[in-house]
């Protein structure tokens, strides 16, 4: 039995967490992801009643979706959090796969994020910058 829960939650629920947890780490350049570019689809892990992280998963007309903006709780325990985000990508792999997907894309500038996504079997494709245009 794992030590971890999870559930899935829709941006109603988890936006005004995740502005918090962004403005904790500083994210962004202090700046928000607006609640209208977030995807339906929060992937939420826990451990004793506490969130831990925060997956949004942007889901696509394709093959293809993505982990976007993986937050976590600034104020939740170091030796809480270890192992989470592994069990949550592995969680997210079985849900998305069951709705017929067959990549999930992940891009992360945090080193620590980078391990973790290898870990759970992410390959890294080499040196790879997104640019957005806002519109």
């Amino acid at each position: 039995m794992s030590k971890f829960s999870w559930r899935l939650q829709d941006r109603d629920e988890s936006y005004d967490t995740l502005v918090s947890w962004w403005g904790s780490h500083k994210a962004f350049n202090s700046k928000v992801i607006g609640y209208s570019s977030l995807p339906s689809r929060i992937f939420v892990v826990s451990k004793g009643g506490t969130d831990l992280f925060m997956v949004p998963v942007y889901a696509s007309d394709s093959t293809f979706c993505w982990l976007g903006w993986t937050t976590s709780n600034p104020d939740a325990k170091l030796r809480d959090k270890s192992g989470a985000l592994e069990y949550l990508y592995e969680i997210i792999s079985v849900v998305m796969k069951s709705l017929k997907y067959e990549h999930i894309i992940s891009k992360a500038n945090a080193k620590s994020l980078q391990k973790v996504a290898e870990r759970s079997g992410f390959i890294d494709v080499g040196q790879t910058t997104y640019h957005i245009k806002n519109l």
